[in-house]
């Protein structure tokens, strides 16, 4: 999201079309989602007729349209947002609540997509257990979806727990620390097309495991959520998860603020505007 927001806030022409729109998640409410965009590429064709010469007009909106009839609006978030020029023609899916509008210019509008990323907690949540892991992408206390392919990792090896022998011990503790390995590489694959922060959800002792074989360990909040919830439904996995790192973002903003204060206090500080 931080890629294509750095690339469409740069871009400047004429006829710069957002679209920025209410959806819905669930059924039905979802199948109304198609015809509240038609409206509104309407609105995009009226102004369009009025302004631009016919060819150009025509030609944004077949680009338009044909956009639009890509959507599949059963994977709909809270919001949607269309970005179409002569060069561009791409969609957002957004966990935040929009202003239906309609914006022409010779920039895109930006605005909800920076919000999304600077106001709102984009991250995932590891799910950790000896037995299995799953992987969940969220947004604040919203489930954005369950990460599947590999995910959810089985360890199929079986040991009795009531064996207290040391080479049993021993045997178990080196598998379930090659199946924590192989769930890091397959986080940190998935990390590679979209590199959010991972919040880990499981018992401090697999917690304590885990964080000695991260081979990213920067990329680890550096709290976690002492439960076992590795059954529970994804939407109860990341209510729990986001108390815990709603109280980390307000103390870590709360230390920006005030390092931010004392630079401008001492004047070591410099705003550069090209930064938002």
């Amino acid at each position: 999201m931080k890629t294509t927001l750095k690339r469409l806030k740069d871009i400047r022409s004429e006829n710069c079309i957002t679209i920025i729109m209410t959806t819905h998640r669930t059924k039905p409410e979802y199948l109304n989602d198609d015809l509240r965009l038609k409206n509104l590429i309407k609105e995009v064709e009226t102004r369009l007729t009025a302004d631009v010469d016919k060819k150009k007009a025509d030609e944004l909106l077949e680009k338009l349209n044909s956009l639009a009839k890509s959507l599949d609006h059963s994977q709909n978030l809270e919001s949607l947002m269309l970005f179409v020029n002569e060069d561009t023609a791409e969609y957002v899916r957004l966990p935040i609540n929009v202003e239906d509008r309609v914006v022409i210019d010779d920039t895109f509008a930006t605005r909800d997509l920076f919000r999304a990323i600077h106001i709102e907690m984009h991250y995932y949540i590891l799910v950790l257990s000896q037995e299995k892991i799953r992987l969940i992408e969220a947004m604040n206390d919203k489930v954005i979806k369950e990460i599947g392919n590999p995910f959810p990792l089985e360890d199929i090896q079986e040991f009795s727990k009531d064996d207290p022998s040391d080479s049993v011990s021993s045997r178990r503790t080196n598998l379930m620390i090659e199946f924590f390995n192989r769930a890091d590489k397959d986080v940190n694959e998935k990390r590679k097309s979209n590199p959010l922060p991972v919040f880990i959800c499981g018992l401090e002792e697999n917690y304590n495991e885990y964080i000695k074989i991260a081979d990213l360990k920067n990329t680890l909040f550096d709290v976690y959520l002492d439960k076992n919830k590795i059954n529970d439904a994804a939407h109860s996995i990341v209510e729990d998860a986001w108390a815990v790192v709603k109280n980390y973002v307000i103390e870590k903003n709360n230390g920006r603020k005030a390092e931010l204060k004392k630079a401008v206090t001492e004047n070591k500080f410099v705003s550069d505007t090209n930064e938002i």
